[in-house]
C-alpha cells in the first residue's frame, strides 16, 4: 500500500475518534440500497416513504485507477422540503470525508449525515472514494431522504442512486508519495517530502505542484517546508507529473495541537496463517503524562469491521492470505488521537497431512524413500515399521530428535508401512526386514544376517531377545520364514553353506562362539547326521548331493599341512590334533592318516592324495625343540603316556629304557612309523626324557 493511503487510513480514524463520531446524533447507515450492507438493500423509504420522493444522483468518474483517490458529489433536488440527509456505501474500497466537510461523518466504513442539512431547491455532499488496489468493477449506493422537519416520517421519502465505477489501469502514471509527520504543534515548521515518488520505466519527474491549505505552491520542488497557526487537521497535496507528461496526486493530512499527541507503537511486523489468531499488541503507545490512553481503534486493512475498546491488544484472524496493513489509532484522556500502521504478512498453511502415506511422505519420505524402500543416502529399509519401532527410532537416532509424531500419527505410518500377504518374503518383510536387511543379509550395527535360519532358530530368538518379543508368528508361519531365508539356487557347496549353514557356523565354517561350533572338514555323513540330531537345525533339507557338495566346499582350500588339517580333520580331532570328539592324533603318520580314512566310515568322504596326506603327517609331527615336546609330536599317539606303551591309541609297546638307536631302528623296519623323521640327537632328547634324563 503506498503511504499516501496509509495516511488516509490514518485521518479516518481520527475523525471516528472526533466528537461527532461518537456522538450519532443524526443519519443512520445500512440503508444506501446496498445488498451487502446490513439492511440488505433496503434504503431509507423503508420508514420515510409518504410524500413525494426527491431526485437523486451520484457524480464523478466512472474510471479511475486502482488505488487512487478520486471525489464524487451526491445530490437531492426536492423544492418541497426543507431538510435532507443521505447515507452512502460502497461494494469495495474506502469512502473518505473531505477536509473540511463538516455535514457528513463515516460511521463504520459507510457515511451518513451529522444532521438534517437544509435544502434550498437542491443539496450536494462532496465525498472521496479511495479505489481497490485490484481491477475490477466496483458500485457506490447512496440514499437521499427529504423531510419536512416534523419529527416524524410522515411527509418525507427517499430516493437512491448508484453508480458503477471501473477499476482499470490507465497506462504508466507516476506515483506520488508524501513524507512527513502526523502532527505538529502550533507555528512549528514542517517539511513535506515528495522525493520518495516514482514515475514509471523510462520517465522522469520533472515537476511538483503543492497546495497547503488552499494555497497553490506550483513547481516548487520535491521539499516544502511549512507551519500552521491554528489547530486542527491540514491538508497538503502533491501532484507530480513526469516527462511523459503524465501526473499523479496524492495528500498528506497533518493534526496541528497544543497538547502532547500520543505516540503509538502498534508492534510488528506480524506475520501467521489463514485461519489462525494473530495477536497484536500496543502496550508501549505512550501519552502526555497527566493522561492515559483511554480508548483504541483497530482496522485490521482485510475488510473486516473496525473494531474499538480500552485494550491495547487485540487479537485477529485473518482469512485470505495476503499482505495487510493494520491500522491503530489510540485516544488519550485529553481527547488527543495517535495514529501508526504495521504490516501482517499471512501465509497459507500447508494442508495437514491425514493417512499415513501422508505423514510418512511429509516426515519420512525424504530419507527412507517411498513406501520405506530406502534412499542411497540412508539405504535402510524401514517396510514393515512398527508403531514403536517408529517411536523409538526418533528418540534414539539424533538426525530424527527433531520430527514430532503423535502414537496415532505413528500407528498410522506404521499401518502404512505394514506388509500384507502370507508368504514366506511377505512374512518377512514386514516383521523381520526393518532389522535383518533385505533377503536376511543383516544391518551392520542393527542386526546380524540371518539367511539359513531354520524355524526353532526363528521362534527362539522371538523368545530371548527382548526386542522381537513383539512379534507373534506361529509354527506354520516361522517355518515359512524360514523357507524363504533358506530358499537358493546355488548349485556350489559354497552357496549352498552360505544360506544353509553360514548363520550359525560362520562364513568360512570357523564357528561363531556361542552359536555354532567349527565345522570345516565336516563330511556328508556328519552334516546330514548333526541336520537329524538336532532340533534347532529341523527344518534344514539337504539332499545327499548337496550335502556332498557342502563337505566338498568345507574341506577344500590350503596348500600346508596345516591348511589341509584345519579343513579335513580338525572339526573332529581338535586344534594341532589335540583330541575333540575323536581321538588325540598328534604325530599320526601318512600310513596311519591313509590308514584310518579307509577304516572309519565318518571319514569315507575326506579325499586327499598321498602327498597332501604326508604334508598332513608333517604338520602333525612339528613342533617343539625338547625331548618332551618331540616325544608328543612323534610318539605319544602309539606309545602312549610317559613310554609305557599301553595308553596310545594305537597300543604301541612299550619303549622306557630303550636307546635313542633303538628308536632309529624301529623308524626304519616298521610300516607304520615310516615318515617319522628324527636325527641322532632328536633321539637322544627322547631318550633322556623318557628315562629321566632330561631332554
Amino acid at each position: 500500500m503506498r503511504e499516501s493511503t496509509i495516511r488516509t487510513i490514518c485521518i479516518c480514524f481520527t475523525l471516528l475518534f472526533s466528537g461527532q463520531a461518537f456522538a450519532f446524533s443524526g443519519g443512520i447507515t445500512g440503508y444506501s440500497g446496498n445488498p451487502a450492507s446490513a439492511g440488505a438493500g433496503a434504503f431509507c423509504a423503508l420508514c420515510h416513504n409518504t410524500g413525494l420522493p426527491p431526485v437523486v444522483a451520484i457524480s464523478g468518474p466512472g474510471s479511475v485507477a486502482p488505488g487512487s483517490v478520486t471525489n464524487y458529489q451526491f445530490t437531492i433536488n426536492d423544492s418541497l422540503q426543507p431538510t435532507g440527509g443521505l447515507n452512502v456505501s460502497a461494494s469495495s474500497g474506502t469512502l473518505l470525508v473531505p477536509q473540511g466537510e463538516t455535514r457528513i461523518k463515516k460511521v463504520g466504513q459507510e457515511l451518513t449525515h451529522g444532521l438534517p442539512t437544509a435544502i434550498s431547491g437542491d443539496i450536494s455532499w462532496s465525498f472521496d472514494w479511495q479505489a481497490p488496489a485490484t481491477a475490477g468493477i466496483y458500485t457506490l449506493y447512496a440514499s437521499g431522504v427529504t423531510a419536512n422537519n416534523d419529527q416524524t416520517a410522515t411527509g418525507d421519502n427517499a430516493a437512491i442512486d448508484a453508480l458503477t465505477i471501473t477499476v482499470a489501469n490507465q497506462g504508466p502514471i507516476p506515483t506520488a508519495v508524501i513524507s512527513a509527520p502526523l502532527t505538529t504543534t502550533p507555528n512549528s515548521s514542517v517539511a513535506f517530502d515528495g522525493s520518495s515518488s516514482t514515475a514509471p520505466a523510462g520517465a522522469t519527474i520533472n515537476r511538483y505542484d503543492w497546495v497547503i491549505n488552499g494555497t497553490d505552491f506550483p513547481n516548487t520542488g520535491p521539499n516544502q517546508i511549512a507551519s500552521f497557526s491554528t489547530n486542527g487537521w491540514h491538508r497538503v497535496t502533491l501532484t507530480v507529473t513526469d516527462s511523459d507528461n503524465a501526473s499523479a496526486t496524492t495528500f498528506a493530512d497533518i493534526l496541528v495541537a497544543d497538547s502532547t499527541i500520543p505516540e503509538v507503537n502498534p508492534g510488528g511486523p506480524y506475520s501467521g496463517d489463514a485461519g489462525v489468531v494473530i495477536n497484536f499488541d500496543a502496550t508501549t503507545s505512550t501519552s502526555d503524562p497527566t493522561t492515559a490512553l483511554t480508548n483504541y481503534l483497530w482496522d485490521f486493512g482485510d475488510g473486516s469491521a473496525i473494531e474499538q475498546g480500552s485494550s491495547a491488544t487485540r487479537s485477529h484472524t485473518f482469512a485470505v492470505e495476503g499482505d495487510y496493513i493494520v491500522t491503530i489509532a489510540a485516544q488519550d484522556g485529553n481527547g488527543m488521537t495517535g495514529v501508526a500502521s504495521t504490516v501482517v504478512a499471512i501465509s497459507t498453511p500447508d494442508p495437514q497431512p491425514t493417512t499415513g502415506e501422508e505423514i510418512y511422505n511429509l516426515q519420512c519420505n525424504s530419507c527412507h524413500g517411498p513406501a520405506g524402500s530406502g534412499t542411497p543416502s540412508v539405504p535402510k529399509v524401514i517396510e514393515g515399521a512398527t508403531q514403536q519401532q517408529l517411536l523409538d527410532a526418533i528418540v534414539n537416532v539424533p538426525a530424527m530428535n527433531a520430527i514430532t509424531l503423535s502414537n496415532a500419527d505413528a500407528l498410522l505410518v506404521a499401518d502404512y508401512l505394514a506388509v500384507t500377504g502370507s508368504s514366506g518374503e511377505a512374512l518377512y518383510r514386514g516383521r523381520c526386514q526393518i532389522c535383518h536387511g533385505i533377503d536376511g543379509v543383516g544391518i551392520a550395527g542393527t542386526a546380524p544376517p540371518v539367511i539359513g535360519s531354520t524355524r526353532e532358530m526363528i521362534n527362539g530368538k522371538i523368545i530371548s531377545v527382548p526386542s522381537m518379543n513383539t512379534i507373534v508368528l506361529d509354527n506354520a508361519e516361522s517355518q515359512l520364514i524360514a523357507d524363504f531365508l533358506g530358499n537358493t539356487a546355488a548349485a556350489t557347496g559354497n552357496g549352498i553353506y552360505d544360506v544353509k549353514c553360514a548363520i550359525c557356523h560362520g562364513s568360512t565354517g570357523a564357528g561363531i562362539s556361542g552359536v555354532g561350533p567349527f565345522v570345516r572338514g565336516a563330511t556328508q555323513s556328519m552334516i546330514q547326521g548333526a541336520i537329524s540330531g538336532f532340533t534347532i537345525m529341523d527344518g534344514i533339507i539337504l539332499s545327499n548331493s548337496e550335502a556332498q557338495l557342502v563337505a566338498d566346499y568345507l574341506g577344500s582350500e590350503g596348500t600346508t599341512g596345516q591348511d589341509f588339517y584345519m579343513n579335513k580333520c580338525e572339526i573332529c580331532h581338535g586344534a594341532s590334533g589335540i583330541g575333540g570328539s575323536a581321538a588325540f592324533i598328534k604325530g599320526a603318520t601318512q600310513f596311519m592318516i591313509e590308514g584310518e580314512l579307509n577304516r572309519i566310515a565318518e571319514m569315507n568322504g575326506i579325499l586327499v592324495n598321498s602327498q597332501q596326506s604326508q604334508q598332513i603327517a608333517d604338520y602333525l609331527g612339528s613342533g617343539g625343540a625338547t625331548g618332551q615336546d618331540l616325544y608328543t609330536n612323534r610318539c605319544l599317539i602309539c606309545h602312549g603316556q610317559d613310554g609305557n606303551g599301553t595308553s596310545g591309541p594305537y597300543d604301541g609297546e612299550s619303549i622306557r629304557g630303550e636307546k635313542a638307536s633303538e628308536y632309529l631302528e624301529a623308524i626304519d623296519d616298521k610300516e607304520e612309523m615310516e615318515g617319522i623323521l628324527l636325527t641322532n640327537t632328536e633321539a637322544q632328547a627322547i631318550q633322556n626324557y623318557l628315562n629321566g634324563g632330561g631332554g
